[in-house]
């Protein structure tokens, strides 16, 4: 993937880009609104890209200590098999994931979300509903706005949903019904090429 094909996937420019030799790095934050404003609970995505045949084309991606403290091995194994299988539909533009088997004691509770997330948003008013807002860094655009809301059951306080939007991403990940359903806007300016 070239440089170019980032920013359209996204919708954004990055938070930051910068060179370093013939490489380019290019980072997108999503910052907390509402909440400690110190970059802690802030969630970057980190891209490098190399120079070939004139394009920078992506190298590797890194993503923020908070996403994985949440992502532990084990979890992000069951997700990725589950991906592989996963009902996947470019005229939707979504992708439809069995999550029936994902064991949920390897998803945080409460205590966990909070300590790697920071406290929820105050205007969180459900009891078990943790709800985060974020803004794309250096954009002002409503559009990079991001919202994550994280349902817990009553028991042990362990994640039963999660509904996610990030640029042009929105995830729906019902774990009691065992379906995530991840969605993309690509085309929301333009009608499809199909």
């Amino acid at each position: 993937m070239l440089d170019d094909d980032i920013i359209w996937l996204a919708g954004a420019q990055p938070s930051d880009q910068e060179m370093i030799g013939d490489d380019l790095f290019m980072t997108y934050i999503a910052e907390r609104k509402g909440g400690p404003s110190d970059g802690r609970y802030d969630l970057p995505i980190e891209l490098r890209f190399i120079r070939l045949d004139g394009k920078y084309r992506l190298k590797e991606g890194a993503l923020s200590r908070n996403i994985t403290e949440m992502l532990t091995e084990d979890l992000l194994i069951q997700i990725m098999q589950s991906v592989c299988t996963s009902e996947k539909s470019l005229i939707k533009q979504q992708i439809v994931v069995d999550i029936s088997s994902l064991d949920r004691s390897l998803l945080p509770g409460r205590a966990e979300l909070t300590r790697i997330l920071g406290p929820p948003n105050p205007n969180s008013v459900i009891e078990n509903k943790l709800v985060y807002d974020y803004q794309l860094k250096n954009s002002i655009d409503p559009d990079h706005e991001s919202l994550i809301e994280i349902y817990l059951d009553d028991g042990d306080e362990r994640i039963n949903r999660i509904r996610m939007t990030y640029l042009r991403y929105h995830l729906d990940a019902d774990i009691e019904k065992g379906e995530a359903v991840l969605s993309v806007e690509l085309f929301e300016d333009q009608d499809p090429q199909i």
